[in-house]
């Protein structure tokens, strides 16, 4: 059972950690209409509203794209990525290429050069010139001009479908970061599907990576191959932008300095004050989640777009009483209060820390998936974050009780195991006793040991059923704890810069149990054998010491 729940927290925060990290396409609109922009920029219905752009499509409610309303929400404000004349914004279309290259063209700040009539009238110098529609000649002109076709393209291919290593080059080049790309030819990407990157592509993957701009996949690809849709190409479009000179049109940045009042947000920012007017229908998220005016909180720090004189877009980029430290990785401590307005208050090492959650979170209680509202104040709990929004919650010890229910406590050995007794300190300051049986496995660097192994000081996590501990893993002591260990790759979650941080190992204990551990890795590591072979279920040797990896061997 522990090792299914294992499994979840794994599969499920790479699963989130997919989403969030691979976007790579384009931008779309009712391109096969020879109109206007203009005619694309709909009229808001409520007559207070001062906007003309359209920010909410229809079909933007769904579960499986709604993560990608807050990038669509502020790229249209911009835009630089808008919908159809019917209000949809159809986010599981594929992209093409001239979408994509408008979507680029656009988000470098270039959207008035290429509507220009000098640049709209160009005689365009590709095979497939005739292919371009009207209305973006002008962006292929710019985009020329701005390198963000090869030398040898002789063809714009306006109509074909853009793909994750397409959409992730053309954006890397309009970062204007071509000559860092190239100095990267050489590097070992870290997929196991790197052999299909053409190698005159590996620097500007490689580049994407360490921006943060993409990631990988579950199984540790990248698809190179893969289309891309609107939804995904907005999350490359917001990343990009970020490091764009552009992106500071219209922004804002700031702190909240007092409740909005009257339509009034009122920012500091190095000193100075700034009131700026809300328009009535502008789109704010908070914790990736679209929030009322009232949700916004002094102290919260924003950064907000405007249009004609009037916010219409607002993100809180970090809650109030959440530290940058909380920003990505795991933090435990306990429950300080009830959950409100998806804000998770916990008490880590004397500090209150807020975290964020999201509608994607999953949530952990007595082994259970469960609702935010399931958790309780006193509850402590492992979090695990990214980008100041939580991934994932897990009730390690639930409040008032010793282990009274299914659960992972963890803690550290008080003294030897005598009489089948584990006896911890928990992570508040609490002295827990665990009762072994015959069948408990016990895993102490990487190998399944005896009771007997276990030695005061050891840190460990212990899984339980029915009060009875079935599973201890010592995860650090204060020995250096040699770790060489065997078993079946169940997967990777890889950092910001593309490298694998997390590794998952299957391991059949001696009484024929699967259990499933997560180790650190190395930013060092080294991979030894056919790195293609890194794919889940082949088997591997893991090598380190204290809980982290330093040696991946591929059998």
């Amino acid at each position: 059972m522990k090792a299914n729940l294992m499994k979840k927290l794994v599969v499920s925060g790479l699963t989130l950690s997919m989403v969030l990290g691979t976007g790579t396409a384009a931008f779309a609109k009712d391109f096969n209409q020879n109109k206007g922009d203009n005619n694309y920029q709909t009229q808001k219905k409520n007559t207070k509203s001062t906007t003309n752009v359209r920010m909410n499509f229809k079909d933007m409610t769904e579960g499986d794209v709604q993560w990608a309303t807050q990038y669509i929400a502020d790229l249209a404000n911009r835009q630089i990525f808008e919908g159809y004349p019917d209000g949809t914004f159809q986010p599981q279309n594929t992209v093409t290429r001239i979408e994509a290259i408008t979507a680029a063209v656009r988000l470098m700040g270039l959207r008035a050069t290429a509507e220009s009539s000098s640049k709209m009238q160009t005689n365009l110098n590709f095979k497939d010139a005739n292919q371009v529609p009207s209305w973006a000649v002008g962006y292929v002109a710019v985009a020329v001009e701005n390198n963000l076709f090869a030398e040898s393209d002789t063809q714009v291919n306006p109509n074909q479908a853009a793909d994750r290593l397409w959409a992730t080059t053309l954006l890397v080049k309009a970062l204007g970061l071509q000559s860092e790309a190239d100095s990267k030819m050489n590097v070992h990407l870290p997929f196991v599907d790197a052999g299909k990157v053409p190698a005159g592509s590996v620097g500007y993957l490689q580049v994407a990576i360490e921006k943060g701009l993409v990631n990988g996949f579950q199984d540790n690809t990248f698809r190179p191959n893969q289309q891309v849709t609107r939804a995904e190409i907005a999350a490359l479009l917001d990343r990009t932008g970020n490091q764009l000179p552009s992106n500071n049109d219209g922004l804002v940045n700031g702190t909240v300095a007092a409740p909005v009042t009257n339509n009034i947000l009122t920012l500091t920012d190095a000193g100075q004050t700034n009131s700026l007017t809300l328009d009535s229908n502008a789109f704010i998220y908070r914790g990736g989640v679209q929030v009322s005016i009232s949700a916004l909180q002094v102290g919260d720090v924003v950064k907000t777009r405007s249009y004609n004189n009037n916010v219409i877009y607002v993100e809180v980029t970090q809650p109030v009483g959440t530290p940058v430290t909380t920003n990505s990785g795991v933090t435990t401590g306990t429950i300080a209060a009830l959950v409100n307005n998806n804000i998770l208050t916990i008490s880590s090492n004397g500090q209150t820390v807020n975290l964020t959650l999201s509608p994607n979170t999953f949530i952990y209680r007595a082994g259970a998936q469960v609702s935010s509202s399931a958790l309780q104040v006193g509850d402590v709990v492992n979090i695990n974050s990214y980008n100041n929004t939580v991934i994932s919650v897990e009730v390690t010890q639930p409040v008032n009780s010793t282990v009274s229910q299914d659960g992972l406590v963890t803690g550290t050995i008080v003294s030897p195991v005598y009489n089948n007794v584990l006896t911890i300190t928990n992570s508040a300051g609490q002295t827990v006793t665990l009762g072994l049986n015959s069948n408990t496995s016990i895993y102490r660097g990487g190998v399944q040991v005896s009771a007997s192994a276990l030695l005061a000081g050891d840190v460990v996590n212990a899984y339980t059923t029915n009060n009875a501990v079935n599973l201890v893993q010592v995860t650090s002591t204060s020995q250096v704890l040699n770790l060489n260990v065997s078993g079946t790759l169940n997967g990777t979650t890889l950092d910001s810069q593309g490298k694998i941080s997390t590794i998952s190992i299957n391991q059949v204990d001696s009484n024929g149990t699967v259990q499933t551990f997560i180790y650190a890795v190395s930013p060092t590591v080294t991979i030894s054998g056919d790195a293609s072979q890194l794919v889940q279920n082949h088997s591997i040797l893991l090598q380190g010491s204290n809980q982290v990896v330093s040696t991946i061997v591929i059998q």
